[in-house]
């Protein structure tokens, strides 16, 4: 365990970095090689698994292991060894329902992650942290059970008018039956009030199976995707009043396939958020790569960039697997009848994606569901956590890693919020301008870790690392050291 974390509490607000390019000239990069752990390290129960998420639970700065299942969920506890333990009596047990969606956000603002499951033909559920592995359901009181008989694939947090409380979005409908979609705007008390329609993300009735939210044309306000079964997906843009707009078409992103999720990330280090979308069943449709042109627009670079996936997606996740700065893609198929590998590609400094799937290791059963990333044993490397069709086991992918350096930045909003999801940030280091965003939910339904992380090559400092947060207060930190950093916004 080499992960040191530096406490910055107070700093001085400074100029927003400059655009420091895309070249890299922090040496040649590591190969990226992973080894399944799953059963050592106590998570290889038979699986069952719709939903994964990471998070500290108890705040120790362990990443934790959350599985919503189709029975009993599960909640591991990292002894910061590479070894879980799975808790009992922590509030988190139910009655087999089918669970397909987790979101990891401090709603109540008191400094513990607190947990939101959507589930299958049941109400769906929201977890209060109170500390010590426990959790108190307040569905009832919050207001966000969304009924007896919800048909709910998909949720994520995200302040979106910037009052300090985390609101939340919750996609609704299956494959077969479509439904309406939910925006819970926080009250700052406790409750919930249900405003998809006044605001402009009801969407009407569809077969919605995935969302993200990220702010992708930089104005300051988060702004949310929706990825539909066999309807055009939507990009609704925040206006800064409370209200969205409809501009999926506009910018080139309306896809009509069987959309499942997407997830956000700024793969070519331009400092704009470019999205990949995936689809389901059988390659009836295929995903899609588009690159943010910066002016409210996308391109699709599928082939252009060397993706030519189109099996029946299940999960993906951005992350800079092999610590040189640049965002790799990890796919996860499936299939009920022929299984289909899962896909690794690595970005290769932002110009083409390479296959690299067979060397590294993580083809996997090729019954795969959620699938989430979290640095599990803070060696500064990202692993890969798979869930798997019901009888087959579940995948841990311990990054082996190399000599790479990396910096993790923890985040906590001057209203005590810990994570600060929605908070942008961006680090240099090397020449290399590297953007990511504090995010809740990614790909469809599952939960990477909050804090993001970077790679930073043989570099063991960043030039500066700057933060805009959730309020739109911007802090800016000079060199700082590789490993764990936490920054508190002024004023906290």
């Amino acid at each position: 365990m080499r992960r040191l974390v530096h406490l910055i509490a107070a700093v001085a607000l400074v100029a927003p970095l400059a655009d420091a390019g895309t070249a890299d000239d922090r040496g040649s990069p590591v190969a990226i090689a992973f080894t399944d752990v799953a059963t050592s390290a106590g998570v290889a129960k038979a699986g069952d698994p719709g939903a994964v998420a990471w998070f500290d639970v108890d705040n120790d700065g362990d990443e934790d292991l959350f599985v919503a299942a189709l029975g009993t969920d599960r909640l591991y506890r990292n002894d910061g060894a590479g070894v879980f333990t799975k808790l009992r009596s922590t509030g988190l047990e139910k009655s087999a329902t089918a669970s397909f969606g987790a979101a990891v956000g401090d709603y109540d603002n008191d400094g513990l992650l607190d947990l939101f499951v959507a589930n299958l033909d049941a109400g769906n559920k929201l977890y209060r942290n109170d500390g010590n592995g426990r959790f108190r359901d307040v569905t009832k009181s919050a207001k966000v059970g969304g009924g007896s008989t919800t048909a709910s694939y998909s949720a994520a947090w995200a302040d979106y008018d910037r009052d300090g409380f985390l609101d939340l979005y919750v996609a609704n409908g299956t494959q077969q039956q479509a439904s309406r979609n939910f925006l819970y705007r926080n009250q700052g008390d406790g409750t919930f009030r249900e405003v998809a329609e006044s605001t402009g993300v009801d969407g009407g009735a569809a077969s919605s199976l995935g969302c993200a939210w990220a702010d992708y044309d930089n104005d300051g306000w988060p702004d949310l995707y929706v990825a539909n079964f066999g309807q055009p997906n939507r990009l609704f843009r925040n206006n800064g009043d409370g209200t969205f707009r409809d501009r999926a078409q506009a910018a080139g992103v309306d896809d009509t396939g069987n959309g499942a999720g997407a997830a956000w990330g700024d793969y070519d280090n331009d400092g704009w958020l470019d999205l990949y979308l995936f689809n389901t069943n059988s390659g009836a449709s295929a995903d899609r790569l588009w690159r943010n042109r910066r002016d409210g627009t996308f391109s699709d670079v599928t082939s252009s960039m060397g993706l030519s996936e189109s099996g029946d997606g299940e999960a993906v996740v951005w992350a800079d697997l092999d610590n040189d700065g640049w965002l790799d893609l990890f796919i996860v198929n499936r299939s009920d009848f022929t299984p289909q590998k899962n896909r690794l590609y690595r970005n290769v400094a932002g110009s083409v994606f390479a296959d690299i799937t067979s060397l590294a290791g993580v083809a996997g059963t090729g019954s795969g569901q959620p699938a989430a990333t979290a640095d599990f044993d803070g060696d500064g490397y990202l692993d890969l956590y798979v869930g798997n069709l019901p009888g087959k086991r579940e995948e841990l992918f311990w990054n082996r890693g190399d000599s790479a350096e990396s910096l993790v930045v923890r985040l906590v909003s001057a209203n005590g919020s810990r994570g600060a999801i929605g908070a942008r940030v961006t680090v240099l280091a090397g020449g290399i301008l590297m953007t990511r965003e504090s995010s809740s939910a990614c790909g469809r339904s599952s939960q990477n870790q909050i804090a993001p992380h970077f790679g930073l090559g043989s570099m063991t400092r960043a030039d500066s690392v700057e933060v805009r947060w959730p309020s739109g207060a911007m802090t800016v930190v000079p060199d700082v050291p590789s490993g764990v950093v936490e920054i508190v916004e002024p004023g906290a």
